[in-house]
């Protein structure tokens, strides 16, 4: 009789033994896959992921930098805007107006704007004949580059910019052919997430 029960102890020692194995060994091969998901994770860690709170204590995902986050067609409509806003000066206004529209620009692109205007002589024509200019843009911009540089997205856009100067009796006008390269920018820095960096008129 105690053989037999010996013999059954030995039995149950065994089947306890064999699923204290199979534990052992399906724990190892977890560990081992977590190890591998933590290691390539490590190597391959994906694009950041920004988060802005706003006041209201809410948390709102922004987007990557090298995402265009706005279409095309928003873009081209966006550099006409900008343009119009940036060539859009009175002599006696022309402070608050340029203010207005350096939210188009970064700074290294409003300093561009500001050789430009003053190579062209437009300013310096406004403010010593004091004088009203306007812009137009006849044709739709086009976009001659999308890409990405330094982790930010970018394009190229070209655009013809008719302006209007002069005063009540009389007028004149004066063809420029606009090149400027906006990018994506934090939308802290500006909520459409775009600015001109670099601004030519020829």
């Amino acid at each position: 009789m105690s053989h037999k029960l010996e013999q059954q102890k030995n039995y149950e020692y065994r089947d306890s033994f064999r699923w204290v194995l199979i534990s052992l060994i399906a724990m190892l091969i977890l560990c081992v896959m977590l190890s591998v998901c933590v290691g390539y994770k490590a190597i391959y860690p994906g694009p950041a992921k920004y988060y802005a709170s706003m006041t209201t204590g809410e948390v709102i995902p922004l987007p990557p930098l090298n995402e265009p986050v706005v279409t095309n067609k928003y873009l081209v409509e966006w550099a006409s805007l900008a343009t119009r806003a940036a060539f859009n000066l009175d002599f006696g206004n022309y402070d608050n107006q340029l203010k207005a529209a350096s939210v188009y620009f970064t700074n290294n692109g409003w300093n561009a704007f500001n050789k430009a205007l003053t190579h062209s002589g437009l300013l310096d024509m406004i403010k010593s004949k004091k004088l009203m200019m306007s812009a137009v843009v006849p044709q739709t911009p086009v976009i001659v580059f999308t890409g990405i540089f330094n982790g930010r997205y970018m394009w190229r856009v070209s655009l013809p910019v008719l302006v209007t100067y002069g005063s009540a009796s009389e007028q004149q006008q004066r063809q420029l052919k606009v090149n400027m390269v906006i990018s994506r920018v934090p939308a802290l820095d500006t909520p459409q997430g775009i600015q001109v960096i670099d601004f030519e008129a020829k």
